[in-house]
């Protein structure tokens, strides 16, 4: 006959119904039906299938967590070594913690790096470290060329060294002059500008270039004075010490000069050309006949004028240059600790202007007024003899107040 189950709920309890249908050998059509709770069929299925699949979220869920410890073991490192390579770009060659890594390649590879960085930063003392870092950063060649661009030039020197070196012993001159080198590089550099070359005794720097620099003159003379006061430092602890004074001579010149790469396809040095970087050199020089310890150019001083005490000292003719060059002694900072020395500049430069123009009588009577409040300064001393001797013997029309350096 036809047989029927079905599924039913009664009571809370999911029960089974089987219906059987006999055939026509009984009297009548008769239906019999057997019901009976499902679970005495299927319970154990149920609760193996249930066992089973908490059993399978159980092992999912350790089989999740192994893999999330595994993928961060693996990703920690190369995070690591990811940013020690961006390090690089950015030229920052401080070495981060030691990466620890199961995999041989992460370690090998964190190695590598490591001996780059150290090999860089050996590279960074022969080359400025900002032309390194753009080189990196565009991927580019280094190439022969240069272009024309305003900068500032810095010279300095050490006045009296030949003789100083000739009374040392070799070892113990070196030791002083590295010392000496790295406070005037670490000035220079943290002043924003870029350490050239050493060349005996002497420093040579610029400000303006790889990076452009639109205070490159403020930077340079912020420079040249941080130099000489930290020389000064220097000079007192070696004086103690029973070691030479390095008097230190500065030169800044501020102007248009050829910037680039200097040499040949296998060999180049990053260096600047030109008229401006001649007369910064020159600077450095006149002060040995001056007798001072900062000069700057004119170029420099208009841009630095309202910032920087700086006086007229002189008009000069330099050799190698053929027009003539007011030169400016660089004397400080305008600020209020100063108020008495940029006045006393103030009124010096107004009396050399007078004294330019001829008029020797008014320029006299501004020099010997700055003479009571400073009786010690040499150049008003001098400037007042000058006058005094103009003023008696009229030199005429063809008097000039260039002085002539082209024979120093």
């Amino acid at each position: 006959g036809d047989n029927k189950t079905f599924s039913y709920r009664a009571d809370g309890e999911s029960h089974l119904a089987y219906f059987s249908k006999f055939p026509d050998s009984f009297s009548k059509d008769w239906t019999i039906a057997l019901i009976a709770p499902e679970n005495d069929f299927i319970g154990i299925m149920k609760h193996t299938l249930q066992l089973t699949l908490l059993l399978s979220c159980l092992v999912l869920a350790f089989a999740i967590f192994l893999a999330v410890l595994l993928a961060r073991s693996l990703s920690k490192p190369i995070e690591q070594l990811k940013e020690e390579v961006i390090g690089v770009l950015d030229f920052n060659l401080e070495e981060i913690g030691e990466i620890n890594s199961p995999i041989i390649e992460i370690q090998e590879l964190d190695a590598v790096i490591r001996s780059m960085k150290r090999g860089l930063k050996s590279f960074r003392k022969y080359v400025p470290a900002t032309l390194v870092q753009q080189l990196i950063a565009s991927g580019e060649d280094a190439r022969v060329g240069g272009q024309e661009r305003e900068l500032s030039l810095f010279f300095s020197d050490i006045e009296g060294f030949t003789r100083i070196s000739e009374n040392m012993p070799p070892q113990d001159l070196m030791i002083q002059l590295s010392e000496y080198f790295d406070t005037i590089s670490s000035i220079i550099t943290e002043e924003h500008g870029t350490v050239d070359k050493f060349i005996g005794d002497a420093v040579m720097a610029f400000w303006g270039a790889p990076i452009i620099n639109e205070n490159n003159a403020l930077d340079a003379c912020r420079a040249a004075l941080r130099c000489q006061a930290a020389v000064e430092v220097l000079n007192k602890r070696w004086t103690s010490e029973g070691r030479p004074m390095f008097k230190t001579r500065i030169g800044v010149n501020t102007g248009y000069a050829i910037v680039g790469n200097i040499g040949s396809e296998r060999r180049m040095n990053y260096t600047v050309l030109g008229d401006a970087v001649n007369l910064a050199s020159r600077l450095e020089g006149v002060n040995k006949f001056y007798g001072t310890e900062t000069l700057v150019s004119q170029g420099t001083f208009r841009y630095v004028q309202n910032k920087f005490i700086c006086r007229m000292l002189d008009t000069v003719a330099i050799k190698g240059k053929a027009q003539f060059e007011i030169i400016y002694e660089l004397m400080g900072v305008v600020n209020d600790d100063n108020e008495q020395l940029y006045q006393f500049c103030k009124l010096f430069n107004q009396a050399y202007c007078l004294y330019t123009e001829r008029q020797w009588t008014q320029a006299l009577t501004i020099w010997q007024q700055l003479a009571e409040d400073k009786p010690e300064d040499k150049y008003t001393l001098k400037y007042i003899r000058s006058c005094q001797h103009l003023i008696n013997q009229d030199p005429g029309q063809n008097w000039s107040p260039i002085t002539n350096l082209k024979e120093n």
